[in-house]
């Protein structure tokens, strides 16, 4: 669809501007994947990639280049960037309290990172964790932390009760590196929309028990039988 607006409505024309970007909605994610060059992200832009950001992680690279700000990421920016922030690479842009301050809006934004990206924000978050938090002892501290319990260090993993497993999201599971961090009883509390995130490769790592457990927990998903049963 994108590739026949641009030919029809911005054939001859250099950059998107901030208005139109609003105004492609959904389109926008398909723009950046094509030509993320294409698109205006300068300061005047913000509500614009606000749009972006909350549909694709695509393009942040892009627009911090075009920043004249200070090196780091604004509170308002961050918010604007949205889904985009699961792209930044550096620590350079983010400011670690910052970070911090906004974790139960970062943990709602179902990033799927890079295992050093993973790394990167947990060095960065660790200070503001609590003990309730790093061993998602608690059903609300797993809500908050979302995604991110899925970029924690594998020892980390053990100290999770069994039971609180059933509140991992979907996005947690598909962060984390190996599923030979659970334990079978953790994995048999996975939910079936979380289960259906393991990817085969991770199953083939798993000894019969863990591989058990995990059928048990995917219930009657199509897709990730038919990987569990290979």
């Amino acid at each position: 669809i994108w590739k026949a607006v641009h030919k029809k409505l911005f054939k001859d024309v250099e950059k998107v501007t901030p208005r139109d970007m609003i105004y492609l909605g959904n389109l926008l994610p398909a723009a950046v994947k094509e030509n993320a060059k294409f698109l205006d992200f300068g300061k005047p832009a913000l509500e614009a990639i606000s749009v972006l950001g909350s549909k694709s992680d695509l393009g942040v690279e892009e627009y911090l280049t075009t920043r004249t700000l200070s090196s780091q990421l604004s509170m308002k920016e961050i918010y604007a960037l949205g889904r985009m922030v699961c792209g930044i690479t550096t620590e350079d842009v983010l400011e670690k309290q910052l970070l911090i301050k906004l974790l139960p809006y970062i943990g709602t934004l179902e990033c799927h990172v890079k295992p050093e990206v993973g790394s990167l924000l947990y060095s960065m978050l660790k200070p503001g964790l609590d003990d309730q938090a790093l061993t998602g002892k608690s059903a609300s501290s797993i809500e908050e932390m979302g995604w991110l319990m899925g970029i924690l260090p594998a020892k980390l993993y053990q100290n999770i009760p069994a039971s609180q497993l059933s509140q991992f999201r979907p996005s947690a599971v598909m962060n984390m590196r190996t599923m030979n961090d659970l334990s079978a009883k953790q994995l048999l509390q996975l939910s079936p929309q979380a289960a259906s995130m393991v990817e085969t490769p991770q199953i083939k790592a798993l000894n019969l028990a863990k591989v058990r457990a995990l059928r048990s927990a995917a219930g009657e998903d199509p897709t990730l039988r038919q990987s569990l049963n290979a």
